[in-house]
């Protein structure tokens, strides 16, 4: 069932992939972009390469505080794992490249897999609560914006708030239920059985822990807010690379738009889904034409590169302690 649903998943984002790859194709010439490409200048992309890398570099220091273990990890473990996980996002469906981010770290550090898995977990739901945070400033600032993104982000919001919710429950009561929840399948599962599921129950309730220590809560927004001010300025410098004209504050409403769009099924490395997500963010505040395209397309280009080229550098030598 699980390898018919990789598939099924599989399948329905290369289509959606598809989809918009040739909605763009339809929109967009191909002279025009070329025409506009020449007055690139691409000695704004050296800036760039370093706020990729240092974008990078904070989100493995933000992950090491959510891993709470009795040994010390040291931070070339978790940024190697890291970045690895990124390459393999970039070339496997599905988001595999997260569990290929738990699997390294637990090899190297002979850490649980739940535990890691769970760390991940908090991660992702900071963020999305932070972009839906701003992005629910944004749209009380500017009421003019279509109600399709206001329905999403309630939807979305909601959503999270959930999650967030179930995890607290979790946190606070999870470790008194599990034993009564072991004894409930008792009859239908052999002993063994039981005992591995409630070892990585146990440990997917340690890995959330990090996101409940109120010092770590804080360190980790602050570092949150730090990331997103490093995408917003790598959104601006390539925006000013190609001559298009977007303020700061519209530069941080696209990437938190292309962000969202990330959870729409897609093809490897988001191709199609990346460039509509942006493409809709930027008509959303009057930029269009093919300047628009080549933003985009430049901006995708430019981040998966450098995650694609730092997880294979890390992958070779994925062997090394520092």
């Amino acid at each position: 069932m699980s390898f018919k649903n990789n598939t099924f998943s599989f399948f329905l984002g290369i289509g959606i992939s598809l989809v918009m790859i040739l909605w763009l194709s339809k929109q967009f010439n191909l002279n025009e972009i070329k025409q506009v490409y020449v007055n690139t200048n691409f000695n704004y992309l050296t800036y760039v390469l370093f706020l990729i890398l240092l974008s990078f570099l904070l989100r493995a220091q933000r992950w090491k505080l959510l891993l709470i273990t009795p040994v010390k990890i040291g931070f070339w473990a978790i940024f190697k794992s890291l970045m690895i996980g990124y390459m393999f996002n970039n070339i496997l469906p599905a988001r595999a490249g997260d569990i290929a981010r738990a699997l390294e770290l637990a090899r190297t550090e002979k850490m649980s897999r739940a535990k890691i898995l769970a760390t991940i977990i908090s991660e992702k739901l900071i963020d999305l609560l932070t972009m839906l945070a701003i992005l629910t400033l944004i749209i009380i600032t500017y009421p003019a914006l279509p109600i399709w993104l206001k329905k999403a982000t309630i939807i979305s919001s909601c959503i999270t708030s959930f999650i967030l919710i179930f995890l607290t429950f979790a946190h606070n009561s999870g470790k008194r239920w599990i034993p009564h929840l072991v004894r409930l399948f008792s009859v239908y599962l052999p002993k063994r059985t039981l005992i591995k599921i409630k070892l990585i129950l146990m440990s997917f309730l340690d890995g959330i822990a990090g996101l409940f220590k109120p010092s770590k809560v804080i360190c980790f927004l602050l570092l949150t807010i730090i990331i997103w001010i490093v995408e917003t300025l790598i959104v601006y410098v390539i925006a000013t690379a190609v001559g298009l004209p977007l303020a700061v504050g519209n530069a941080l409403f696209v990437i938190l738009i292309i962000s969202m769009a990330s959870v729409v099924p897609s093809s490897p490395g988001q191709l199609g889904t990346y460039e509509f997500a942006g493409i809709t963010a930027l008509s959303l505040i009057d930029l269009t034409g093919p300047l628009t395209l080549l933003f985009v397309v430049t901006l995708h280009l430019t981040t998966l590169g450098t995650s694609t080229s730092l997880g294979i550098v890390c992958f070779l030598l994925r062997k090394l302690k520092f």
